[in-house]
């Protein structure tokens, strides 16, 4: 039976569903499999993952993409991350039911992965998909027929992002999108190589891109400032790959002392990297006061 946990964040509530299935720990070399795995320890480590508690409607995969952006209520990027899934599997029946109540809404993801009206063709404004989602206004009720429809929501889209027909298409949209942002900033430093199956880098270089693309995932702009004051120094090796975790590991914006440690965890217990990497005179983590 999946457990649908009410949380309230600040000024709004919703739902919370625990994923069913761990991420698997990639047995390739490649640089981004490596990126993958660790961004989705820190953001959601299974797959069918959902929450709707903290004001952007609906949320899932394993980076978490959200359907609304809270401040400005502008369609996030969860629509785009459906649209991968329908195009790249063969409608699982759990898509299908999710389209259905898409369709009851008079809502469809259009092909530029666009929430949109089906009557007016226009798209669907972020209040209304917070109301749709998490009625009343991102605020939704401990109990009563607006928790009732917050859950069922959530449901849906958590039956689907648990299903195994979909996990290949959640980890390929998922690199994609955190390939996508920066490319002209992360190509100084990819140099025209194709990150997705990169496998010559040092550990040191392949780890410190790593905890970017982890950064990045969080807050694009501040992790991009981080990696362009290192770029301006040294591109390659370990004295790259230091000052960019220093750098991102100094930076104040929100909760990131938090999650310096969470992804200093996450990267050491993964194995993916050598252990003298993390501890003693080898490591590139700089030591927190």
């Amino acid at each position: 039976m999946t457990i649908v946990t009410w949380v309230k964040y600040k000024e709004y509530a919703g739902c919370k569903i625990d994923g069913t299935v761990p991420v698997p720990k990639p047995t390739s070399n490649f640089h981004m499999d490596h990126a993958f795995y660790l961004t989705a320890m820190i953001e959601a480590p299974t797959y069918g993952s959902v929450q709707s508690y903290d004001g952007a409607a609906m949320s899932g995969g394993p980076l978490h993409n959200i359907a609304v952006q809270p401040r400005d209520l502008a369609q996030g990027s969860f629509f785009a991350l459906l649209r991968h899934i329908e195009v790249t599997t063969l409608n699982p029946p759990e898509l299908l039911d999710l389209w259905a109540a898409y369709n009851a809404q008079r809502w469809a993801v259009t092909q530029n992965a666009t929430l949109k009206n089906k009557n007016t063709g226009n798209s669907v404004p972020g209040a209304e998909i917070r109301n749709t989602f998490t009625p009343i206004n991102g605020a939704v009720p401990k109990e009563g027929e607006a928790w009732e429809k917050a859950k069922r929501w959530a449901l849906l889209h958590h039956k689907l992002l648990a299903s195994p027909a979909t996990f290949d298409a959640q980890k390929n949209y998922a690199i994609n999108w955190l390939l996508q942002t920066q490319k002209d900033v992360e190509n100084l430093f990819y140099q025209g190589r194709e990150p997705r199956t990169l496998t010559d880098l040092s550990p040191e270089e392949d780890l410190a891109m790593c905890v970017y693309h982890c950064y990045s995932v969080n807050a694009p702009a501040p992790a991009r400032d981080e990696l362009v004051k290192t770029l301006s120094k040294s591109k390659s090796g370990k004295p790259f790959a230091v000052a960019l975790i220093a750098h991102l590991a100094s930076n104040s914006f929100g909760n990131w002392e938090v999650r310096y440690t969470r992804t200093y965890n996450a990267a050491l217990a993964s194995g993916l990297w050598p252990k003298s990497l993390f501890i003693g005179v080898g490591s590139i983590f700089p030591t927190r006061s």
